[in-house]
């Protein structure tokens, strides 16, 4: 038996959380609970889940109780205060839980400067993986800290292809510690026939709204949709499911242009069910590592629109075979292809779906855990 300990402290709703909460789960799933996965709650933003880690067996690390957060905390300066007065505490009680604790490993996804500062100015014998996504930017402190916690990184995960070669490419880390591995986004469990059945019945007639789903970002980038919809489809009705620091700015563009058809609806658990009644999941952001909303509707086999943004949207689609590619930030290629999408004969989508559908199974729990168990 090993213990493997996740850290990723965040702030916000953000897709990492699910991407942790997979992996863990599917670790404890598919080794018939023979290995203690544990998740570090560095200031309560993992509070939310202890009713998912009862269910499956996965242990709470608390790490210090002086400093809680409210997830929903917003802005560029809530978030990096809360990063640097966090320091002083999770630095030295993180070295204390790996002293007493010795776990074998520890897999670090947000916040990393801390446990790498730790494991530079000491000597574990717990390995330490590190994984990176989208495009970082590598200033002079960054690269300086990867450099120096280079030795002590046993492997780097990476979950597109293109931030792998990124990587590579940038020359701070050893290639062979590099490797592509796919985040957990699908429940393995699931019926192929049903599914096959629903492409075959799929009528575009019956979907009312285009669906668009995200943290009220810049990366997701739905200034830009909005501002496309209401300059160029009008008549046609545009959802976005989320909420973020811009929201308010959002909200004024829609009614500053009296539009009655776009509309921010907040936070939703059950996405699914908003994107069973949509035409098209539309995802306008500037860069997705691999795409979670992309990867999620593709299984359940809703029509795709997606930005060609580094990392993920352009290995997931392919050429208008399984999704339409339009040109990131570019009204007129958006327009383009939702043009395109209406006018496609319903066979064309469907096989779009099912191109889409297939694609999205690279993305199963259990062939993240087939993957990982290599390293672990």
């Amino acid at each position: 038996m090993k213990k493997i300990f996740y850290w990723s402290p965040y702030i916000g709703k953000i897709a990492t959380v699910k991407a942790v909460l997979n992996s863990a789960i599917s670790i404890k799933k598919f080794s018939n609970f023979q290995n203690e996965v544990s998740i570090i709650n560095c200031f309560g933003e993992w509070n939310l889940y202890k009713k998912i880690f009862l269910k499956n067996k996965i242990k709470e690390i608390v790490l210090q109780k002086k400093i809680q957060i409210n997830i929903n905390s917003n802005g560029f300066v809530n978030s990096r205060l809360i990063y640097i007065l966090s320091f002083f505490y999770l630095y030295f009680n993180l070295k204390k839980t790996i002293e007493s604790e010795k776990p074998n490993i520890l897999i670090i996804h947000l916040l990393t400067y801390i446990p790498l500062l730790l494991f530079i100015n000491n000597k574990f014998k717990t390995k330490l993986y590190l994984r990176i996504s989208g495009k970082p930017k590598l200033g002079i402190l960054r690269k300086f800290l990867w450099k120096l916690a280079s030795k002590n990184i046993h492997k780097i995960f990476c979950p597109t292809v293109e931030t792998r070669v990124d990587l590579i490419k940038s020359k701070i880390f050893p290639r062979d510690k590099i490797f592509f591995l796919p985040d957990p986004i699908i429940d393995q469990k699931f019926q192929f026939n049903k599914k096959i059945r629903l492409i075959n019945s799929f009528k575009i007639k019956e979907k009312s709204y285009y669906l668009a789903i995200g943290r009220f970002s810049k990366q997701k980038n739905f200034k830009f949709l909005i501002n496309s919809f209401l300059k160029n489809f009008e008549n046609s009705k545009l959802f976005i499911l989320g909420e973020g620091e811009l929201r308010y700015e959002l909200e004024k563009i829609i009614e500053k242009n009296f539009s009655k058809n776009v509309k921010l609806l907040g936070y939703r658990k059950n996405v699914v069910k908003y994107m069973n009644k949509a035409k098209a999941v539309i995802v306008p952001s500037l860069w997705e590592d691999p795409g979670f909303v992309m990867v999620e509707a593709a299984f359940n086999l809703i029509p795709l629109i997606v930005s060609n943004c580094p990392s993920g949207p352009k290995e997931f689609i392919d050429k208008d075979k399984n999704g339409y590619l339009f040109i990131s930030n570019n009204e007129s290629s958006l327009i383009k292809k939702i043009n395109k999408f209406e006018k496609d004969k319903i066979t064309v989508i469907k096989k779009n779906i099912k191109n889409a559908f297939n694609k999205s199974l690279n993305y199963t729990d259990i062939n993240h855990y087939k993957l990982l168990k290599k390293f672990i």
